[in-house]
Parts: C-alpha cells; structure tokens; sequence
C-alpha cells in the first residue's frame, strides 16, 4: 500500500498529540481544583473559554461542528498556509479548553474533543503531504486515521476505537489502516507517558 508509510508517520504524532492532550488535561484540572473558591473558579474559566471560543468559533461545543463542515468539504479541501496554521491552532488549543471546562465542573470529557483533534490532525497531516510531499493522499482516510488513533492514544483503549471508527467508515479498505493507527498510537503514548486520563489517580 502507498500510503502506508503516511498513515505509520500519522500513527506515530498522533501518539504524541495524545500525550500532550492528556498531560494537559491533568494539569489543568490539578491546578483548578486548588481554586477553592467556586465562584472565581468558574469565572475564570468561562473567561479563558470565552475568550478562545470569540477568536477561534471552531473551539464552541464539542467542535463536531467544525469536523463536520471540513469532512463535507474534504475533497474540495485546497492547501493553505492560513488553515493549515488554524488546524494547528485549533489541534493546540482544543485540548485547552476542554481541560478548563473539565476544571470548572462543566460537562464533558476526552472522547468528544480527542476525536475532533484528531481530524484536524489528520486533514492538517494529509493536506501538508500532499503539497510538500507530491503525494495524492486521500483526504477522508487520513482524518478517519487521525480521530482513531488519537482517540486511542487518549484513552489507551485501541479495540474501541478500531470496533467505532471502522464502523463509521463503512468500508473494510480502511480497516487495516485504522488498527495499526490505534495500536501504533497507543503503544507511542503509552511508552511515553504511561498514564491516561482515566487511568491516572493523583
């Protein structure tokens, strides 16, 4: 397969945007707790949300939203300096914010915005490969790739993601490259930090 090499190197950083969503995750949530004071905790964070959600609109919500328009549009998607840096900011910044929410005692968890972050990751990877790399990656496979294997690496739970997104998918083409994207991931977060959100206890 082609594109084998370039779902093994999405794997791979996937891995490590995993360990950087979970460590912070757990610093911000440490750090919040110290905050005894209910009112000033959440006013702090709805002002550090509030504030990330009016420059980058993408962050508001689960940012299912956001995933949705760019999937819709993926294989119309042309490469451009400016989106691929609002990917990276986006990829950068989402765990943020879900962190501070998770901190103030809002709604929510990993599941949602580690499969955000992972379409971004994989539409910033394939739009990057294609127009730096010459290749012709098929746009879909790559963010279908990158919201498993991120997913994975979060919550160190591979078989659910490989059982969830091969679902979605629909098509058993794809199914060799998401189990080897949630495996890889998850062996590459886990040697790096052996903790994940869920797992880890103090």
């Amino acid at each position: 397969m082609i594109a084998l090499p370039y779902f093994i190197g999405l794997s791979i950083i996937s891995g490590l945007v995993a360990v950087y969503f979970t460590k912070v995750c757990l610093f911000v949530k440490r750090h919040f707790a110290l905050i005894t004071n209910n009112t000033y905790r959440i006013g702090l964070g709805a002002t550090i949300v509030g504030i990330a959600v009016f420059a980058l609109p993408e962050l508001y919500g689960d940012s299912y939203h956001a995933l949705s328009a760019f999937l819709s549009q993926a294989s119309s998607l042309n490469f451009s300096i400016s989106f691929i840096w609002l990917l990276i900011a986006l990829i950068i910044l989402k765990p943020l914010i879900a962190s501070v929410t998770l901190g103030v005692g809002g709604d929510g968890g990993v599941f949602a915005p580690g499969i955000v972050i992972g379409g971004f990751l994989g539409l910033a990877f394939a739009l990057i490969c294609n127009q730096y790399l010459g290749t012709h990656l098929i746009i879909i496979n790559f963010i279908i790739i990158g919201m498993a294997a991120v997913l994975s690496g979060c919550i160190h739970a591979p078989l659910t993601s490989i059982a969830l997104f091969t679902t979605l998918s629909g098509s058993i083409i794809i199914f060799i490259p998401v189990i080897i994207g949630c495996i890889l991931s998850k062996y590459v977060a886990k040697t790096i930090y052996k903790y994940s959100v869920y797992s880890y206890s103090g």
